[in-house]
């Protein structure tokens, strides 16, 4: 049992001896991803919304089973795993340690589900749909992609070709395909729909397209400032002073949502038009200029109505990891989550 399975195994079976931690609400975790599943899923089935009841129980009869922990009876401690004698080692013997161990790889398996079930919760409310050729052609995609990059690391460290470097491991590149194409459909099957999740949102939020000027120095700042204000060009003065990272393109960021905005900028951006500059403003990477070049207002549309837009964009912009962050943490908000377990820390 490898530590990914059995981080799920802990999370599902809600088998912890401690008992569980009162509800509370909890926001999504900073870092979303989604990975494939290292191996195939357990055929058992787990419920962890209650144990099963003991085999002959009926309805208003005591069990007989006798505890094997405290207040909990065998049974609540789960399926055995290892027998050591005549003592038996339960599921939830090993969720307690494992908590206790690997808590930052339980939160990690966590943050993941979490994903997963608010992209599917919100495919279905939206009605979106991946076609069977649209996941078949990003799997192809997404494979090409890793045979390239296996040659390109092979021929590096080790001075092979791929398919020698197979042959003396006794596989072949059909092989090595297939398993790509596994863990490839498995990611993408989630991935696809988010990204359209994610575009959307941004869509039929409030935006802004922005240029931004960074200066080491308040005194640089104002220079540059009195500059712009007698009409020098915002976009030359970035590619010329600005020392943030979209000076080559003229200091042109990205749309941003105004979540995406620090709360000093948002506040300042949102009561400007079209063409307008900011003052100087102060931030942990410069004194900061902007330039708001256009304000896009929140829209009132369905996936439906966007959905030729949204494939368009998709092609031209990549979603970024801030924007799939920021779509997180506003669904966490919307649909409410709620933990019912705690983890233990030396």
């Amino acid at each position: 049992m490898n530590l990914r399975f059995a981080a799920c195994l802990a999370l599902l079976c809600g088998c912890c001896s401690a008992p569980p931690a009162p509800e509370a609400k909890t926001p999504l975790p900073e870092s979303v991803t989604l990975r494939a599943n290292s191996k195939p899923a357990s055929p058992h089935k787990v419920r962890s919304d209650r144990p099963p009841s003991p085999r002959g129980r009926t309805k208003g009869s005591k069990s007989k089973r006798k505890s094997t922990s405290g207040s909990h009876s065998s049974h609540d401690r789960g399926p055995t795993l290892v027998e050591v004698g005549k003592e038996k080692i339960r599921a939830a013997d090993f969720a307690d340690l494992f908590l206790i161990r690997y808590a930052n790889e339980f939160e990690e398996i966590a943050r993941e589900l979490i994903l997963r079930r608010m992209i599917r919760q919100e495919k279905t409310r939206l009605a979106i749909t991946i076609s069977e050729k649209q996941l078949a052609d990003a799997v192809e995609k997404d494979v090409e992609f890793k045979i390239e990059d296996a040659r390109k690391k092979i021929r590096k460290s080790l001075d092979l070709d791929l398919e020698a470097f197979l042959k003396q491991r006794q596989s072949n590149l059909e092989s090595l395909r297939k398993q790509f194409a596994q863990e490839s459909e498995q990611i993408l099957v989630d991935k696809l729909p988010l990204e359209r999740l994610v575009r959307f949102y941004a869509l039929t939020t409030e935006r802004f397209e922005l240029r931004r000027i960074v200066l080491a120095d308040a005194k640089k700042s104002q220079t540059i400032l009195s500059k712009l204000r007698r009409g020098a060009d915002f976009a030359r003065l970035a590619q010329k002073e600005s020392s943030g990272p979209m000076s080559s393109s003229g200091g042109r960021l990205p749309t941003l949502t105004a979540n995406r905005l620090p709360e000093g900028v948002r506040s300042v951006i949102s009561k400007m038009r079209p063409g307008q500059i900011s003052d100087a403003i102060e931030l942990p990477e410069g004194f900061c200029i902007y330039k708001l070049l256009k304000y896009h207002e929140p829209q009132a549309k369905t996936y439906a109505e966007l959905s030729a837009e949204i494939e368009r964009s998709l092609v031209q912009n990549p979603v970024l990891a801030d924007e799939i962050q920021e779509w997180a943490s506003f669904q966490a908000d919307r649909i409410g989550i709620k933990r019912f377990y705690e983890i233990q820390r030396y």
